[in-house]
């Protein structure tokens, strides 16, 4: 990848208001909202104002308007897909596929046409159980569904290695495998549909949300920084997929709090990495740029907020 540089007047605002915001998406209005871990979608504006925008008693994740943008997609991890009004109120849209409830609903993305595609990250966990239990299996069961504007669903792509982010770019959609350390660029229209290619490999961390910049390039989120004793001691073995899933967590490897942003063009290839000091900024989940600015959002449980960082050319 890139050679990382540290960003430079990164801001952290509303420290205290905003816990573990995931996804921070502009508001039109001169602000953003955040999907906070206690199930809360709550609006900062411009003026530092933090008020409650929606209640969806789950876990929000990602984030995306529908046409018009008054009205809101949210992936619950808990309650599948839903959908938000202007004021607020929540209703349902998609729990259920193909006889199986959907329990880790992670990120949405809408087209100008209003079709929205949204990852199952997958069928082994929920978003209360241990989430090594899922990398530990490494069995493919992440999907991408299509939620046509007429309420049609249909499976674009299956046997994902957990299902994250997704964006989409021209005539495909990106959708990154979690525990594969990849992207995958898989189309959307004709009889390229649902055929998929590897756009980008060997990520150095684990990858979340993905979003498309107003350049063209794409911002991808990495959660954590790959660890070489996953790659040659745990990865390669069952025996060691299950003694990381079983063990105590004290006994674990502790993961790097080290934030880390990738830019990407549209072929895939690595621009701009951005890496935090470690320990100041940790756990990146989403990256969306927006009029020469980059807001991060994060899960970082130890200091809520969200990142205000202004773009260098």
């Amino acid at each position: 990848a890139a050679t990382p540089t540290s960003p430079r007047g990164t801001t952290r605002l509303a420290a205290a208001s905003l816990p573990q915001p995931e996804d921070v998406l502009p508001d039109g209005r001169g602000g953003v909202l955040a999907s906070c871990g206690d199930g809360v979608i709550r609006r900062l504006s411009g003026q530092g104002e933090v008020t409650t925008f929606a209640v969806t008693h789950g876990r929000p994740l990602g984030m995306a308007w529908l046409p018009g943008r008054s009205e809101l997609l949210v992936a619950d991890a808990v309650h599948g897909l839903l959908r938000v009004d202007s004021r607020g109120a929540v209703q349902g849209v998609l729990d259920r596929f193909d006889g199986r409830r959907l329990t880790y609903v992670d990120d949405v993305v809408v087209s100008a046409t209003g079709t929205a595609y949204v990852s199952d990250a997958t069928a082994r966990i929920g978003w209360h159980d241990d989430p090594r239990l899922e990398m530990a299996s490494h069995d493919p069961t992440g999907q991408v569904l299509e939620v046509r504007p007429d309420g049609r669903v249909a499976r674009l792509v299956g046997r994902l290695y957990f299902a994250n982010g997704v964006a989409l770019l021209g005539d495909h959609l990106l959708v990154n495998e979690t525990a594969a350390y990849r992207v995958q660029r898989c189309g959307i229209v004709g009889g390229a549909r649902g055929r998929c290619e590897v756009w980008i490999d060997r990520l150095p961390g684990l990858p979340d949300n993905l979003r498309v910049s107003p350049r063209g390039t794409v911002w991808l989120a990495l959660v954590v920084p790959r660890r070489g004793i996953l790659d040659q001691w745990i990865h390669p073995h069952a025996a060691g997929f299950w003694a990381m899933a079983l063990a105590p967590q004290w006994a674990l490897p502790k993961g790097e709090l080290r934030g880390q942003v990738l830019e990407l063009s549209d072929q895939g290839r690595p621009l701009r990495r951005l890496e935090s000091p470690s320990g100041h900024y940790a756990m990146s989940t989403s990256a969306r740029e927006h009029e020469g600015v980059l807001w991060l959002g994060h899960i970082d449980r130890r200091q809520g907020g969200v990142l205000r960082l202004p773009l260098s050319p």
